[in-house]
């Protein structure tokens, strides 16, 4: 009965979500995300990297994509909060490196490897703009809390068991992809600490566990982040009455 209760509450959306103010805009962008998601596949299948589809960065756009189709507010907060670490360390990885010319978290850095092509940096510019896009949608329709952390620490384990059994380390052409950091931290992160579990110097399920409970709780961290800017610009803000 209570998990009859749950999934009729998430459906349900919120008591604004029988009244989304920009219902067709919303669910316009829903279409969007879809077709991006299916064109960034085309891109994924076309360079041999198809399993780079499992990214959390990449199915959070069809979790948002399903969130706002049925203008529903907790699964469009759990697609932020499933990419609210990566997104946030990718616009900082970016922004330093084109000032500066160095990567300082790494996250980002594929995108100056000599074997990533144009078209291949073109599709992973929605790290840029899916937070504020899916943030704007929400204004005045829902909010970014703490269900939708919920949700999305429950879809990240089930999409970070599947790339670990179903994703390789390497792509076809030798390429290093590691999805979702599955089989070991991202070798371009420099910080010795995050690596001391990796296979094989540790036994792989428990690296696993610890990378999933580092990058949740550091996830969480970085939710919270976004919830503060989401409550900042986007959260209209109470008019005095004056007499």
């Amino acid at each position: 009965q209570s998990i009859k209760t749950s999934i009729v509450f998430l459906m349900a959306g919120s008591p604004k979500s029988t009244i989304w103010n920009n219902s067709q805009q919303t669910q316009l962008v829903g279409v969007f995300f879809m077709v991006y998601f299916f064109w960034m596949a085309y891109v994924k299948y076309s360079v041999g990297l198809l399993p780079e589809l499992f990214w959390s960065c990449n199915t959070g756009l069809v979790v948002a994509s399903i969130g706002m189709l049925l203008l529903n507010q907790y699964i469009i907060a759990s697609a932020v909060a499933m990419v609210s670490l990566a997104h946030l360390l990718w616009m900082v990885d970016v922004g330093v490196w084109l000032l500066t010319g160095d990567f300082p978290v790494g996250n980002a850095k594929y995108i100056i490897w000599p074997e990533t092509t144009t078209i291949e940096i073109i599709s992973t510019l929605h790290h840029l703009w899916f937070i504020p896009l899916c943030m704007i949608l929400l204004r005045k329709n829902g909010t970014l809390g703490f269900t939708g952390l919920g949700i999305s620490v429950f879809i990240c384990v089930v999409v970070g068991s599947m790339s670990a059994n179903f994703t390789p380390l390497y792509g076809e052409d030798g390429r290093y992809i590691n999805v979702n950091m599955a089989h070991e931290m991202w070798k371009d992160i420099p910080a010795d600490v995050i690596h001391q579990f990796d296979p094989p110097k540790s036994p792989w399920i428990v690296y696993f566990i610890f990378a999933l409970c580092l990058l949740n709780s550091v996830n969480c961290v970085c939710y919270l982040l976004w919830m503060g800017v989401f409550r900042l610009c986007c959260v209209p803000s109470k008019k005095v009455k004056t007499k």
